[in-house]
């Protein structure tokens, strides 16, 4: 879930109502967080000398980044041995209650900071930071705490919880289980068979069902059990009247383990728009930590992500004769250079063969999945650290690729 912020500057007392002090506060104010505050984070102005700052990943903001902009600042208005030092205040909690913040008139924040009460009291984590560095952190009145997992979803999604089946994803260069892909049992659709739903009600429902194994899933994982790959439909996520069915069942997702669970995004077009990507990031960065893009083309244009946005991109192999299939994973390999340009790995599924599990290892792709890695499991391997010469996990072993 993404996370929100209002950023304050206090200027010295012996500065207050000096002639374009609030221009150029902004004026600098904004140039630091152009240059800082960078994609897929982004800010408003709410009011002179007050910024909203939005995370779409989550996570609390960074003191030593917050002491950085007070410098900053401080140098770009007053110099080093100016008429006062700059103060930056920081507000981290819910939207509702930071534009409330956002609204808190300069009396009003002097009075909060130098200890006093306002009514009804902010729910939140209030910062103050100077440019020697954080002044002192106030945790206000906490927020209500919701209970992990499933039990915040209430006895009716409960109820809906599947049972999971898991498909390991395979690390090559270490010869290790690293994750799962997820799919409620007997799944009729299958991501590392290259099954997709042909349509957009189907979709919702396949997402729909991944999200409550998920949920489930994540019962029978320890926090060290690797990455759990839960599919989601790229076409959904762009129509915003779907997106917001998504985030209905999304948001069962135990927020405490967003950091280990990662989108699976599949039915992604051969070059998906800026304005695509950036939807498709500040949605899913709500509820995983992990973004992968789940292609049909070898010839995916890589080239036209943004950089360190997306974490990996998966090839899915299509179906057909053998010679056709290992001709899609040599062209596919042969531009892992561009996907190390974008700082984005690489990985090939709907791998069903021993010749074609061979040909990923000789061209280095990193990561693989299918029936010829693992077979439907009821739990997660149990041994991560597996030989190939142990593939698929699962069914009986198969001699080591060359």
């Amino acid at each position: 879930m993404a996370s929100f912020a209002c950023l304050r500057v206090v200027t010295p007392p012996a500065l207050a109502g000096r002639a374009g002090l609030d221009a150029l506060i902004d004026k600098f104010a904004k140039a630091f967080l152009d240059a800082r505050w960078s994609f897929p984070r982004r800010y408003e102005v709410l009011a002179p000398g007050a910024y909203l700052l939005v995370e779409p990943r989550g996570g609390r903001l960074d003191g030593l980044y917050l002491s950085d902009m007070a410098t900053d600042l401080q140098l770009k208005l007053f110099g080093a041995e100016g008429d006062g030092a700059v103060t930056l205040v920081a507000f981290e909690g819910a939207v509702e209650e930071v534009a409330r913040f956002a609204a808190l008139s300069a009396s009003d924040l002097e009075n909060l900071l130098g200890g006093g009460q306002h009514h009804p009291p902010f729910v939140g984590h209030l910062t103050r930071v100077a440019p020697q560095g954080v002044v002192d952190q106030v945790t206000t009145t906490p927020a209500p705490q919701q209970a992990p997992g499933a039990e915040r979803a209430g006895p009716a999604l409960r109820s809906r919880l599947l049972d999971p089946t898991f498909y390991g994803v395979y690390f090559t260069p270490r010869e290790r289980f690293v994750g799962c892909l997820v799919a409620a049992e007997n799944e009729r659709y299958s991501l590392q068979e290259g099954a997709r739903p042909a349509d957009a009600h189907s979709a919702h429902d396949y997402d729909a069902r991944s999200a409550a194994a998920a949920v489930r899933a994540m019962e029978l994982m320890s926090e060290r059990g690797g990455l759990l790959f839960i599919p989601i439909c790229f076409a959904s996520i762009i129509h915003g009247v779907e997106r917001d069915r998504h985030a209905r069942f999304l948001e069962a997702l135990p927020v405490e383990r967003r950091a280990q669970m990662a989108a699976a995004v599949y039915d992604v077009p051969r070059q998906p728009s800026y304005r695509m990507v950036a939807i498709l990031i500040d949605f899913l960065r709500r509820y995983f930590g992990t973004i992968d893009l789940q292609v049909a083309d070898p010839g995916f244009a890589v080239e036209a992500l943004p950089v360190d946005t997306i974490n990996s991109v998966t090839f899915v192999l299509p179906d057909g004769e053998a010679k056709l299939r290992l001709a899609a994973i040599k062209r596919f390999a042969d531009r892992r250079e561009a996907y190390k340009a974008r700082k984005i790995w690489p990985a090939v599924t709907n791998v069903r063969t021993q010749a074609e599990l061979e040909l990923c290892f000789a061209m280095g792709v990193p990561f693989v999945t299918g029936r010829a890695v693992s077979s439907a499991l009821e739990r997660p391997p149990a041994r991560p650290d597996t030989p190939a010469s142990q593939l698929p996990f699962g069914q009986p072993s198969h001699r080591a690729p060359r």
